[in-house]
């Protein structure tokens, strides 16, 4: 694959950063299995095109999905768009298999809220991450099993304190898997934390998770943030995207206000994404704030790539 010199503008400095993949591997891809070749200035420096950018970014997500460098990098773009497409049809065929199987972990793990054994729930959460992965783990133990906790509290079938006991396992737990990512420092950036008044971050730290495995650099705030506070943290990082968790209560007459706050004080061009078991509930503030009501875990996947995709074009 030749560079075309007269569209060859980016140095290797700006087609790491736009790519994600770092100067160092690029030259090695480069090298070893002519991946892309750049044109070449009087003085020999590297120029590459917004193609080659976009190449680069999609060989280092295929090999992110299980391929060989050595194996796809010289297959056209449009071939390793459909092998990312595969490798995502494949996920989803496997976490819908999953879903079944996971029951017998989120029953164990309700097993052990009532019991108020919060060793046994944290060995739960654990075998369910050695069985499963972590990412598939959250998606098909972790939060279905913070939907049926939230609904068993408000029926009355579990305390207030089972509550908080089985929030705060699930709290750690998914605070490690976050606190142990690597990021690539050329990563999108997404801003995650819950409004004031919503003090459940669970599901807000799951969808930091979820972030990371998609390629985007979560910063986590916490619960409990005002608009101000959150657009401070976004602008100030350059995010692409803010994500917010509505848990509970669903009838907080903040909400709207705060939504729209930050609507206000967010750049026009930063997404913002709420979903949450409460989500629905708040849909005309969140359609008055611009914002996009995100139904699951496939659906974040599905508007974090549409907001990615948007950036490269704009670039």
């Amino acid at each position: 694959m030749r560079t075309n010199s007269k569209s060859a503008t980016l140095g290797i400095e700006a087609v790491a950063q736009r790519s994600g993949v770092s100067q160092h591997l690029i030259r090695v891809w480069e090298r070893r299995y002519a991946a892309v070749r750049p044109a070449r200035t009087d003085s020999n420096r590297r120029l590459y095109s917004e193609d080659d950018a976009l190449r680069l970014e999609l060989l280092n997500r295929v090999v992110h999905a299980g391929h060989r460098i050595s194996d796809i990098a010289n297959l056209p773009t449009a071939k390793l768009e459909q092998l990312l497409n595969s490798a995502s049809q494949s996920y989803r065929a496997a976490a819908r298999t999953a879903v079944s199987d996971a029951s017998s972990y989120v029953n164990a793990a309700l097993t052990a809220i009532e019991r108020f054994d919060a060793e046994e729930l944290t060995t739960v959460l654990a075998r369910a991450d050695v069985d499963y992965g972590q990412s598939r783990a959250l998606e098909s133990v972790i939060m279905p099993l913070m939907e049926r906790i939230g609904t068993s509290w408000q029926d009355g079938d579990l305390r207030i304190a089972h509550e908080h006991m089985a929030t705060a396992v699930v709290t750690h737990h998914v605070g490690s898997i976050l606190a142990n990512f690597r990021f690539q420092s050329v990563a999108p950036i997404v801003v995650v934390a819950t409004p004031i008044g919503q003090m459940h971050e669970a599901g807000a730290l799951a969808v930091a998770v979820m972030a990371a495995v998609s390629g985007w650099r979560p910063i986590y705030l916490g619960p409990n943030l005002p608009a101000e506070e959150i657009a401070g943290v976004a602008i100030k990082s350059n995010a692409r995207a803010v994500a917010l968790s509505l848990v509970y209560p669903a009838d907080d007459p903040k909400i709207p206000v705060e939504l729209g706050r930050l609507k206000r004080l967010l750049p026009h061009n930063l997404s913002i994404l709420i979903g949450g078991r409460a989500a629905r509930t708040y849909g005309a503030a969140i359609d008055d704030s611009e914002a996009v009501l995100i139904a699951d875990v496939a659906d974040l996947r599905k508007h974090l790539e549409l907001v990615r995709a948007d950036g490269r074009k704009k670039r």
